[in-house]
């Protein structure tokens, strides 16, 4: 891909140890929309997933890698990439996961959908929605989550406020500065909602299957609840 991608649509996938899903999920990502690129965003990966992204990539101009040299967090993962599609002419950036827990079938209807709202939510928790194969302690942690992110920003509307399978309006991106994200971790799914609502985006959640990993282990710690609240807080009070 040129430095400035050219394509409306970009699917950011940050990744950690995901060389076994990037041969088939990149291409079903690709497959949803004609207009749809990808950035790949490697932490320096031990397991050589950059060298995978990098190898597509070379095949295929939809696909761009941005290599980091460390595990730096979600939040700056999605920022830099957001910085990349900035300079380009993208009209839509969409977050997922690299472990298809997020499903690429999903990607047409959020779309479709973004033609009417600011930013389409994959929500587990509206009608239809749902999960699979996740334990009672994952449910509470999750329900505890969205309700924390829900009552800080004044998000009570929404039903999956930590949900990370997004479509957001590029143009709304541009106007608050993708710079500006401070978010490192998981919080970035709170920060964008609230810089969004301030806004005055319109929101809207599809319902959408979220499935466990089928490859790979989760990167989820304990830390990051607290680096949640912490930075929920602090945006709440314009720090």
């Amino acid at each position: 891909m040129t430095e400035n991608t050219t394509y409306p649509i970009v699917v950011a996938i940050p990744c950690y140890n995901e060389r076994e899903n990037h041969p088939r999920l990149i291409p079903e990502v690709l497959a949803a929309d004609e207009r749809i690129s990808v950035i790949v965003i490697d932490d320096n990966s031990p397991d050589g997933t950059g060298d995978v992204a990098d190898a597509i990539a070379a095949g295929n101009a939809r696909v761009d890698v941005i290599h980091r040299p460390a595990k730096l967090g979600l939040g700056t993962a999605y920022r830099d990439a957001m910085v990349k599609a900035a300079a380009g002419d993208c009209r839509l950036f969409i977050t997922m996961n690299a472990d298809f827990s997020h499903g690429p079938e999903y990607l047409p209807v959020m779309i479709e959908r973004a033609d009417e709202y600011d930013v389409v939510i994959a929500s587990r928790y509206v009608p239809g929605g749902g999960t699979e194969n996740w334990g009672l302690r994952r449910k509470i942690i999750s329900t505890m989550g969205a309700l924390a992110v829900g009552t800080v920003l004044g998000l009570r509307k929404i039903k999956d406020p930590m949900g990370g399978f997004r479509c957001y309006s590029m143009r709304i991106i541009r106007q608050f500065g993708p710079e500006r994200i401070v978010s490192r971790g998981f919080a970035f799914q709170g920060e964008m909602l609230f810089r969004f609502r301030r806004a005055g985006a319109a929101m809207v959640e599809v319902p959408i299957i979220f499935r466990d990993r089928t490859a790979g282990k989760s990167k989820i710690g304990a830390g990051e609840a607290i680096g949640l609240l912490r930075t929920l807080i602090k945006l709440r009070l314009g720090i």
